[in-house]
């Protein structure tokens, strides 16, 4: 079971040799405040780092017909950071989407009035651009990058922040605690490096574990699907 924020504070504290408090969240203690902070810029640390497979959801929007499909936050509302590479289909035409595309791309294709055969996407202002205008009601998804970290049992939310002394990390209970233990010495002023050295290992470590090793594959490996015929493989009478 996924410690809560005031469990991970209380044992990163307790092996730090300093206080346990019997709550975080709503604090006045400087400590304890100093320790919340520290924990959110843990999660801010982790947005630069990679795409975390638990914080990969999966957006689903129908068109409109218009270029400007409408802001991100509200087509993909889960904290949204970010686009996964080739994951954006059209499910009703089942063509993928080229982009983002160059805003040097995007206006001249715009100046010539001209649209090739696969639709492209541009991300523009915070908000989604299609290209050639779609119709209305097609239905389109991709996966993306969520900044939502955190996990709130007491009212099944999601969020970016650690709100309630409840709340759990969604990567697991390791990371925070090591995050904690080295920066809190840091900002004491104390030898951090060996505790900085073992957080990032563990963040090594679970970025690899979190990956799924290829098939070696002799013939090219996978290809994307794209327009054409498709045969499967198998036996096939004769």
């Amino acid at each position: 079971m996924a410690l809560s924020l005031l469990e991970i504070v209380q044992r990163v504290r307790g092996r730090l040799g300093q206080p346990i408090p019997t709550s975080v969240a709503g604090s006045s203690d400087p400590g304890i405040i100093q320790s919340l902070g520290l924990l959110n810029e843990f999660v801010e640390d982790l947005l630069i780092r990679k795409y975390w497979q638990s914080n990969i959801r999966e957006g689903e929007f129908y068109a409109i017909a218009a270029e400007n499909q409408g802001a991100l936050s509200t087509l993909f509302p889960d904290g949204f950071e970010g686009l996964l590479p080739d994951t954006f289909y059209n499910r009703t035409t089942q063509l993928q989407l080229r982009g983002g595309i160059s805003p040097e791309e995007w206006t001249t294709g715009q100046a010539l009035n001209s649209s090739g055969p696969i639709p492209n996407f541009r991300i523009r202002g915070n908000s989604l651009l299609l290209s050639p205008v779609p119709v209305a009601g097609e239905r389109y998804t991709c996966e993306y990058m969520s900044s939502y970290f955190v996990y709130g049992p007491s009212d099944a939310t999601y969020r970016t922040y650690w709100l309630r002394d409840t709340d759990t990390c969604v990567v697991g209970d390791a990371l925070p605690m090591a995050y904690l233990k080295w920066a809190w010495k840091k900002e004491k002023g104390l030898e951090y490096a060996e505790d900085f050295r073992k957080y990032e290992a563990l963040v090594a470590v679970k970025s690899l574990r979190e990956k799924r090793p290829q098939v070696l594959s002799m013939n090219g490996g996978p290809e994307t699907f794209r327009p054409g015929i498709l045969v499967s493989p198998g036996s096939w009478p004769l």
